[in-house]
């Protein structure tokens, strides 16, 4: 569950496209925002509000004894709340 409190920093689209978008010199990742998942990328902003405001968020969360899941992202978020999130990066330590 996406909380307000994972928000770390208010983007436009273009910033976040951007940013995620490959610099791969051997030209093996699409360079297009987020590579290969762009597809899941477009249907994830085709589906928020035009009035929702872009945020990257970052959360952490117990999923093993002595483990920690730690998620980057950005969240769609309106009058304040995020209701809708994309996943850019999810590991564990």
């Amino acid at each position: 569950m996406m909380q307000r409190q994972f928000l770390q920093q208010a983007l436009t689209l273009a910033d976040i496209e951007q940013r995620e978008t490959p610099n791969d010199p051997y030209q093996a990742a699409p360079a297009k925002a987020f590579g290969f998942l762009n597809p899941q990328w477009q249907a994830f902003v085709a589906r928020q509000p035009e009035s929702c405001q872009w945020w990257s968020f970052t959360a952490e969360h117990p999923c093993l004894p002595d483990e920690l899941e730690h998620i980057e992202g950005y969240a769609a978020v309106v009058a304040g709340e995020p209701v809708d999130y994309f996943i850019a990066a999810k590991w564990r330590r």
